[in-house]
Order: structure tokens, then sequence, then C-alpha cells
């Protein structure tokens, strides 16, 4: 047992027979406290919330990788919640992020995210599945090349569905408040005129450059993200959620350039506020083995496949979401449903 209440502990152990068990510690400390197991592995105990920081300098840790394995050596009660906040910037990260320690859980999130408005789309150039779009905001404020964007709820205009998406800002107009972003959705004709929308900047990107999977959730454990763009390859899956683990996902995440953007398997659980995946070369989604995906509002846009689902698997979407721009826009199959 760990007893983290001094006066729990002398009213229910003091001068009493623990049965046998050695009461290790005792504290009140907001960090928690470092154990030392027989086997030599630390383990820490944490007692209340706590936010953890990753900073170039200055703060907790400046590395994503250490502050993920922070994170697993962590044991707390379902009360006291670990959060590892990511500072702005495009985080270079060369290895998978696993959250496959048994039971546990945490959040991890983007510092920053700024809410613009799309008023028009001024030009585009291209053709079907590489796109150059050049976007009129209210303002570009706070918005940097190398951040993306996700646009979404558009209408007006022709085609408004088709600049629904995730997108990496690739220049930005600060004279005309504009940016140009690209864009992998496999229409033959852009979008353009007149076209209104929601338009989220994320500044914090993990940027996986190992060519495998970017985050795991493995062995019943459970994973929440936040407010971050995930960016990979077509050798792995940007979030793998197997062997009744869960993910939720709150805020608004974007997964860019993966094999499966969001990959669930093996009795596996997704819970999603706000998802956009774009640039994936199986689907954007894929559920299979008795697992299931729940998305309250999402954008599958141009991906080789909107969203799969297979032996006896399940993918909901609503909240006026959109699955655009794909080769295969929804495919369900061997007792699957969508």
């Amino acid at each position: 047992d760990v007893v983290t209440d001094n006066n729990l502990l002398r009213q229910r152990y003091e001068n009493n027979e623990l049965g046998g068990a050695n009461l290790l510690m005792v504290t009140t400390s907001a960090q928690g406290v470092e154990l030392s197991l027989p086997s030599g592995v630390p383990l820490k105990v944490l007692e209340q919330n706590r936010t953890v920081t990753v900073n170039a300098s200055g703060g907790d840790f400046t590395t994503v990788q250490d502050a993920i394995s922070y994170a697993q050596s962590v044991v707390r009660p379902q009360n006291a919640k670990l959060i590892i906040e990511v500072d702005d910037g495009t985080w270079n990260i060369p290895t998978t992020l696993s959250a496959g320690v048994t039971g546990n859980n945490f959040l991890v999130t983007g510092k920053n995210t700024y809410a613009k408005s799309l008023t028009s789309i001024q030009s585009s150039s291209g053709a079907a599945g590489a796109w150059t779009l050049v976007l009129n905001l209210n303002n570009v404020a706070n918005i940097a090349v190398n951040d993306y964007v996700v646009i979404d709820t558009t209408s007006g205009g022709a085609l408004p569905s088709y600049i629904r998406g995730v997108f990496k800002i690739a220049a930005v107009d600060a004279i005309n408040s504009r940016i140009t972003v690209t864009s992998t959705h496999k229409a033959s004709t852009a979008p353009s005129g007149a076209v209104i929308g929601t338009a989220t900047i994320l500044k914090t990107i993990f940027n996986f450059t190992g060519g495998g999977t970017g985050f795991e959730v493995w062995d019943a454990s459970f994973l929440a993200i936040a407010d971050v763009a995930l960016v990979g390859t077509a050798g792995g899956d940007g979030i793998s959620v197997q062997d009744l683990s869960r993910l939720l996902c709150t805020g608004v995440v974007g997964l860019v350039g993966w094999r499966n953007g969001l990959l669930v398997i093996e009795s596996g659980n997704a819970v999603i506020g706000n998802l956009s995946v774009s640039g994936c070369t199986t689907a954007g989604t894929s559920a299979a083995n008795c697992s299931s995906i729940n998305i309250y509002h999402g954008n599958l846009c141009g991906n080789v496949t909107g969203s799969i689902t297979d032996r006896t698997s399940n993918m909901t979407m609503g909240g006026n979401s959109t699955v655009s721009g794909n080769t295969t826009g929804i495919y369900a199959k061997n007792n699957s449903f969508f």
C-alpha cells in the first residue's frame, strides 16, 4: 500500500499489525516520492495533479522522449492527473513513443493554438493529390511557416468541403493576411472563391523522423492527447492503439503523412473530440479485430482510403464531419460497420 495521508496513516496503522507488509514511505510532497523497487527500477508515486513541461530551456524536460519516460515511471491514483505540456515548435522525434505500461495514463498536450477565420480562397495551383492553395484569413498573428492549420466547418464559394482537413503552412503573407498550404486532396478540381470557415493553428508539431509509428498505446493502457499535429511517413502509423488500450483525443489533433493516421486493433477503443487526418497512404483511420473508433467531429481528407473497419469492428462519425478527397471514402468488411 502507498499511504499518502499522515492522519490516515496514524488512524489506520499506528501500533497495528500490517499483516507482514512493510510500510515504505509516507509523504505530503506535491511532487510525489521516488522509491527503489527490489529490481532497482525507480518508482515515483504522484499524490496530486501535476503538469510537467517540455521546453528547449527552462522546462522540466528538454525532449518529448524524456517526458514520456518519466510518465511511464509514475504510479498514481485515478484522481491524480499527469499532464505533459509541450512548448510551441517542431519537435523532431527519432523513435516511437510508448504508453505501454499496464494501467498507465497521462495527457500529452500542445501549449498554444490560435483560432482564425477563413474568409476566402485567393488562388490555387497544382493537380489532384498535390494542390497548393493560398487562403485569406482574418489575420495572421502568431502564425509561422511550418505550423499546421486545421480548416473546418466550411461553406460558401465553390467546393467548400474540399478545403477541410489538416495542412502544413508553407508561406505566410503578413501584409495581405494570407497563408499558403499544401493539400493532398485527390479531386481534380480545387475549391475556390468566397469559402468561409474556421482555421485552427497548431503550434506544437511532433515530427517523427525514425520512419516508424508515432505513439503506441498497448497492454491495457490509456493515452490522452490534445492540440498537436503528429507528422510521419508511410512506414508507420500515427497512433496505434491495441490490446484493450484506449485513446482520448481532446482539443484539436492533426495526423499527417502516415500509413494509417489512427490504427485501433485487438479490442482497442478510441474516443475523439476533433480529429483531422490527411495524406495517409493506407487509411485515415483503421479499426480491426473487435475494436471501435468514435469521432464526435472529424475530417478524413486526402488519404488513399478515408476509413477502414474490418473483422467485427465499428467506426462512428458525427457533428458535421467530412470524408472527402480520398481515393476510396469508406470501406467496411467482415461483419464491421461505419
